[in-house]
């Protein structure tokens, strides 16, 4: 069993006595609040095993821990009175346990303070139950304390049970009772804040579903009905967002589709505006316009959303697995294919392939049964989505060197994995979705596009290489940027990823095709990012010819032949 552990730091000032109240709780008549707390408390039911520790300075151990004489001055009459230290209260409790007083320094300075705070670190064993008294702490002990139980709690596995502080300015002077102010749920709206970032960021439900169930209760406004059908509802939502990150870690198509799970998420926190403490809606909100962009009825486009999902919590292996199917997923759609079919699941990649190498209906490895239904996915795309070919090959290629742990030759560095799979996110959810369609892959054929990117602009070409260029589509010129000699690699990267993105806003929703020659690093940087999203890039091939003049010396004429793909 948990060992408890009840910590307080006790003052040097002469408090007055009173009786503490919370709720149908009273305490005796006392001077301390360590005292009215630890009866508060119910320590004399406590194991043998648990401890009392009060942190006291030098003053607070000669004016309030021991007073020998029984008696202290009251400064404003400056007359002595009756006054019982707190070690000799304690010691009346007959507690089954022992209570001990630490020496602390005065914390006037950042040496002192970390002092204080290994004073406190020493006293925890591992998975004690902490209780915080707050109430005679000074200057920064009360946001140590607060930092002091989050440490112990990682560090040590300890919990922190009760953080209370008697609230004598506020009390009743006619029956001269004062309240003991409960501050647990500052902790635990902590605790569930940082479990709630935890989710939002890394895709993880672990930390809310362990505070689900050990921590509900200080969350809750009233304690009637803390344990009714209705407050059942904060334990419901978290149950549901841990199968929610369990289909986004496993990879549940089918389950992501139906969309069930988000929106019951989404319904769960509409339901919990009564019950849990004003403070903690706008962080469940979070986590609910975490989830807006699942449409709440069956859709393929929820695959998209789970990608875009997975990414932004760094689980890249999930979101190329979703962006993949979930493409595969639309063009089943077009051709009444049932979802779930594994079979005719693989025709749509073998079409991709198909298209990507270019290979004759003869080469084709398919059973016999499916040749006319292959022949009809692959026409279809090449006629209505053809630039859909190269950027799904790429995924395919990525999730294999993902499956196969990168051992395979051409694998991509882990930030090239990382940037691949955002530029394919921007790249097929819009192909597949042009203008926020839903229904449809793009149908009508894209405007096709040459960018001449080099130093040569098209107007100074000969005839052959303008008719080559211009079936490729429109010609547009964009002059080469100056790369100089002493720039470092980053510094290529960063110019090669400007000119990606300006590539992709001079010819959006086009069919693009770069032409680009010239310095050799900036040349590969750029082909290699264009070609990670499906850009075509090719190449200007020549011929070259030597003349000799007139006056004995040679002139070498280049004569255009062809593009060649990079």
């Amino acid at each position: 069993m948990a060992r408890k552990v009840f910590i307080s730091v006790l003052g040097a000032g002469l408090y007055e006595k009173c009786k503490y109240v919370s709720g149908n709780f009273v305490s005796s008549e006392t001077n301390f609040i360590q005292h009215a707390t630890l009866q508060y408390l119910g320590a004399e039911t406590w194991n043998p095993d648990s401890k009392v520790f009060i942190l006291l300075t030098k003053k607070a151990e000669t004016d309030n821990w021991i007073v020998p004489s029984g008696v202290r001055c009251d400064r404003v009459t400056n007359q002595e009175i009756p006054y019982q230290g707190l070690r000799d209260i304690l010691s009346q409790m007959n507690l089954p346990f022992s209570v001990e007083p630490i020496s602390i320094p005065d914390g006037k300075n950042e040496e002192e303070m970390w002092k204080i705070f290994e004073s406190l670190l020493n006293m925890i064993d591992d998975e004690d139950e902490l209780y915080f008294d707050q109430t005679h702490s000074f200057r920064y002990l009360p946001m140590l304390m607060l930092v002091f139980g989050n440490y112990v709690k990682f560090l040590k596995k300890a919990s922190v049970c009760s953080i209370t502080y008697g609230n004598y300015e506020a009390r009743n002077k006619e029956t001269n009772e004062a309240p003991i102010v409960n501050l647990l749920p500052i902790s635990s709206l902590q605790d569930w804040t940082y479990a709630t970032a935890d989710f939002l960021k890394n895709g993880y439900a672990d930390r809310l579903v362990e505070l689900s169930q050990k921590g509900l209760s200080p969350l809750l406004r009233d304690e009637q009905t803390r344990f009714n059908e209705n407050v059942q509802g904060l334990k419901k939502l978290v149950s549901h967002l841990e199968t929610f990150t369990s289909e986004m870690l496993i990879c549940r198509g089918m389950d992501t589709i139906a969309s069930q799970t988000a929106e019951s998420i989404k319904m769960d926190i509409d339901c919990l505006q009564n019950i849990i403490i004003p403070q903690l809606e706008p962080v469940l909100q979070k986590i609910y316009e975490s989830l807006d962009v699942f449409s709440s009825s069956e859709n393929v486009r929820n695959m998209f959303s789970a990608a875009k999902w997975c990414y932004n919590n760094h689980l890249y292996q999930q979101a190329i697995t979703f962006l993949e199917e979930g493409a595969i997923s639309v063009i089943c759609q077009r051709h009444q294919i049932k979802l779930d079919d594994k079979e005719k699941r693989k025709l749509i990649t073998s079409a991709f392939n198909i298209l990507g190498e270019h290979k004759p209906e003869e080469e084709w490895r398919v059973n016999s049964d499916y040749v006319e239904l292959l022949r009809k996915i692959v026409d279809d795309i090449q006629n209505n989505c053809e630039n859909l070919v190269r950027p799904f090959n790429r995924i395919v290629n990525l999730r294999n060197d993902f499956n196969h742990c990168g051992m395979r030759e051409n694998r991509s560095t882990a930030t090239k994995i990382k940037n691949k799979i955002e530029t394919l996110l921007n790249t097929i959810i819009p192909l597949l979705y042009p203008n926020n369609a839903e229904k449809e892959v793009r149908h009508e054929p894209l405007k096709r596009c040459f960018i001449n990117l080099t130093n040569h602009p098209s107007e100074k070409w000969e005839k052959r290489q303008s008719e080559a260029a211009r079936e490729y589509g429109e010609v547009v010129d964009m002059p080469f940027p100056k790369v100089s000699p002493e720039s470092s690699y980053e510094e290529v990267s960063a110019l090669a990823e400007e000119y990606v993105n300006l590539i992709r806003e001079k010819c959006k929703d086009a069919d693009v095709t770069v032409h680009v020659m010239g310095e050799m690093t900036f040349v590969y940087a750029l082909v290699s990012r264009l070609k990670d999203i499906g850009i075509r890039c090719v190449a200007s091939t020549t011929e070259r010819k030597a003349v000799v003049n007139d006056d004995g010396t040679k002139t070498s004429e280049f004569s255009f032949v062809q593009f060649r793909e990079y």
